[in-house]
């Protein structure tokens, strides 16, 4: 054993000091037993004489070899005693260490460590037992076993920009949420185009047992409900409503797989269609189809900006109209409420030269209508007598010169003299002459 603290099995095994090395090859109780031979031999050859020297060294010599015999029978039985001793201390000692090892497994795996967010499924015997929620847990080894599952995930090797789905199987159920980013699938839409959909699923276990105990491989069942949901629901859409209705397949995709996945004990909380990827063809069809739409909308923008201007216009027009109307009209009444006070004023006056005229007349006897008829009668003869013209003749009845004649004697005053007379007489003249003619 080197110098320090070292570790021995108890009472099988004792430390031995370490022997001087044996010379010639010959065993330490040899050279003992040849020792104490020869000193018996010199004792003998001393007291005996020289006679019976060679005797004695031949009876010494046999002593010699006798218990040299007798040395090395006795140490290789006591060598085979302590050979069987030590095979029995070994067998022992590795059997009290193989035990030792077992029940510090036994203990070691009776503990179990379940960290935050993850659970574990225990089975007793190939039965449904408990789920260990996190902390510190105990179970019988043999007995009781975890269940393991098949789980996937992807990951980024260090320096490679290239992400690798890795599967493994573990007897720890992650309960935090998890998101499945799909491989691009091809989906044929209601008008017969094919296109690439990259979708993305969230989805959190809430029932470790059904999770478990009612599907195989999990996640490779989510992300076949959701690949096969998505291509019933695009096979209903044409490819326009497909760009433009996102929100609606994300809706319509996590209200079906919710159905199916809670057998499972599986939440799915959320659904996104990611990319849409279509053919290079229908992809230029689009862009040009962009293309003449913005130049309609640009037409229908001008067309509905003239159609504005000529509203606008036409409503100026209109009410320019309105207000000349409405500027006519109000000229027109206040003209006629003008001529209408002239005519009254005109009418008042001549009321009050009638009432003053029939004043006068009512003296000589004469009515104030026939003086006016008269007066109006002679100014139209002067009209008509008027001109200087000889073909022009104006035909009277008899009676009504004698009439006129009459009105005028009386009323005539005199101041007058013979003019109007003159002038009453000249027309009577001139109406009987065209009478007779």
């Amino acid at each position: 054993l080197c110098p320090g603290l070292q570790w021995t099995a108890p009472k099988w095994t004792t430390a031995r000091a370490r022997s001087p090395a044996p010379r010639l090859g010959v065993p330490l109780e040899a050279r003992t037993v040849v020792a104490m031979a020869s000193e018996q031999w010199l004792a003998d050859a001393s007291g005996h004489g020289p006679a019976s020297a060679e005797a004695i060294t031949l009876s010494g010599f046999a002593r010699v070899g006798s218990n040299f015999a007798a040395a090395a029978s006795d140490r290789r039985r006591l060598q085979e005693e302590h050979d069987d001793d030590d095979f029995t201390s070994l067998i022992v000692f590795i059997i009290a260490l193989l035990i030792f090892f077992f029940i510090l497994m036994f203990l070691l795996n009776m503990i179990v460590i379940v960290k935050q967010a993850e659970v574990m499924v225990i089975e007793r015997f190939g039965k449904y037992r408990t789920t260990f929620s996190p902390g510190l847990n105990f179970l019988i080894p043999i007995m009781d076993v975890p269940r393991k599952v098949n789980w996937r995930y992807v990951d980024v090797a260090w320096g490679t920009d290239t992400p690798v789905v890795k599967t493994i199987e573990t007897a720890r159920i992650d309960m935090r949420e998890h998101c499945f980013d799909f491989a691009k699938q091809n989906v044929i839409t209601k008008d017969t185009v094919q296109i690439l959909i990259d979708a993305l699923v969230y989805f959190q276990i809430a029932d470790a047992r059904l999770a478990v105990f009612n599907i195989q491989n999990l996640p490779d069942a989510v992300e076949l409900l959701t690949q096969s949901t998505l291509r019933n629901i695009v096979a209903q859409l044409s490819l326009d409503d497909t760009f433009s209705s996102r929100e609606r397949i994300n809706d319509e995709l996590l209200q079906t797989i919710m159905r199916d996945a809670e057998r499972w004990g599986v939440t799915v909380t959320r659904v996104e269609v990611q990319n849409i990827f279509p053919p290079a063809d229908i992809k230029n069809s689009m862009e040009a189809q962009i293309v003449a739409e913005r130049e309609r909308r640009s037409m229908v923008l001008q067309a509905d900006g003239k159609r504005e201007s000529a509203i606008v216009r036409s409503q100026g027009d209109a009410a320019k109209m309105v207000l000349e109307a409405e500027g006519v009209r109000t000229s027109l009444v206040n003209r006629a409420k003008g001529e209408a006070d002239a005519k009254l004023l005109v009418a008042k006056a001549e009321a009050g030269a009638v009432r003053r005229l029939r004043t006068a007349t009512a003296q000589h006897g004469v009515k104030a209508t026939e003086y006016l008829v008269a007066i109006q009668y002679l100014n139209a003869l002067k009209e008509a007598g008027g001109g200087g013209s000889a073909s022009k003749a104006v035909l009277l009845p008899s009676n009504s010169l004698n009439t006129i004649s009459n009105i005028m004697r009386y009323t005539a005053p005199p101041s007058h003299g013979d003019g109007p007379r003159r002038l009453l007489r000249t027309a009577c003249v001139r109406c009987r002459l065209h009478a007779e003619a």
